[in-house]
C-alpha cells in the first residue's frame, strides 16, 4: 500500500485507532447500523465491484478519527479504501469492523445502569453468559453473510489492526521492516490457531477488549521470537477454558 508515515508512537498501535469513533458505540448499535446501511455501503462506489468510505452513510463518520491531522485523516482514508477494494468480500470488511466496538452499551446519562453494568460478564450465570456470547457469534455470521466469515472476520481483524497500520507508524525502512516481520502473514496465522483454542467467552473477551489492539501487537510479538505457543495460550486463557467442541470457535464447512 506505499508508506505514509504519520508520525504516531510505532511502540503502541492501539494509539493509532484510539480516537476512532468506532470504539464509542456497542456491537449492537454497530450492527444495527451495517442492517440499515449494507446495501448502501456496497453500492457507494463507481460500480458494485468498488467501495468509496467516504460515501459510506453511517460509517463514515465512525471512522473518523480525532488523533488525525486533516492531511493524515485524507490519507488513511484513501489507503483504507484501498485496503477494502483489494479484498473480494467487502462484507467482511465491515464486518470486522465490529471488533472495534463495545460488548456493551456504556450510558453515560444513567449510572445506575453503568453500575448495573461494571462487571457484566461476570455477573452472569453461566447458561446465559453461553447465551450471550451464541447470540454474538450468529450475529456476526449474519454480517458476514456467508457461514465460514467468522474465521475470516477476525484473520481480517488482525490483519487491519496490525499490517496495514504499519506504513502510518514507522519512521524508517529498518523500523518497517521489523514491524512487517512481526505482523507477517504466517505470524498472524499461528495467532489465529490459538485463538480458535477458546471458547467463545474468552475469544469474545480477548476480540473485543478495549485493549485488544495492544494485546494483538503483544501475543504477535511473542509469536515472533518463536516462544512457545502454549505459554501465549496460558496468558490469554483460564483453568476453566472449556475444551467441549459445542464451545469452541471452529470452522464451519
Amino acid at each position: 500500500m506505499g508508506a505514509a508515515c504519520c508520525g504516531h508512537d510505532s511502540k503502541d498501535i492501539s494509539t493509532f485507532w484510539r480516537g476512532l469513533e468506532l470504539r464509542k458505540i456497542s456491537f449492537d448499535k454497530f450492527y444495527q447500523i451495517y442492517e440499515k446501511n449494507q446495501v448502501n455501503w456496497l453500492n457507494s462506489g463507481e460500480n458494485n465491484r468498488y467501495i468509496n468510505l467516504r460515501k459510506c452513510q453511517e460509517l463514515n463518520r465512525l471512522l473518523f478519527n480525532n488523533e488525525l491531522t486533516p492531511d493524515q485523516r485524507e490519507i488513511f482514508l484513501d489507503k483504507l479504501n484501498e485496503f477494502v477494494n483489494n479484498l473480494s468480500d467487502k462484507l467482511t470488511f465491515f464486518a470486522c469492523l465490529s471488533f472495534f466496538t463495545q460488548l456493551n452499551d456504556d450510558d453515560a446519562s444513567s449510572k445506575a445502569k453503568n453500575k448495573e453494568k461494571e462487571n457484566y460478564l461476570e455477573s452472569l450465570r453461566v447458561n446465559e453468559r453461553k447465551k450471550n456470547f451464541d447470540i454474538i457469534f450468529n450475529s456476526l455470521l449474519k454480517l458476514a453473510i456467508k457461514k465460514n466469515d467468522h474465521d475470516d472476520v477476525t484473520k481480517l481483524f488482525i490483519q487491519l489492526v496490525t499490517e496495514f497500520t504499519v506504513p502510518f507508524l514507522c519512521s524508517n525502512k529498518k523500523e518497517l521492516d521489523e514491524k512487517l516481520k512481526i505482523y507477517s502473514k504466517n505470524n498472524r496465522e499461528l495467532l489465529f490457531k490459538q485463538l480458535k483454542m477458546f471458547n467463545l467467552q474468552k475469544f469474545y473477551e480477548y476480540m473485543f477488549s478495549t485493549n485488544n489492539i495492544s494485546i494483538i501487537h503483544e501475543d504477535l510479538a511473542r509469536i515472533n521470537t518463536n516462544k512457545p505457543m502454549e505459554d501465549i495460550v496460558k496468558v490469554r486463557t483460564t483453568p476453566n477454558v472449556n475444551t467441549n467442541n459445542n464451545n469452541i470457535v471452529t470452522p464451519v464447512a
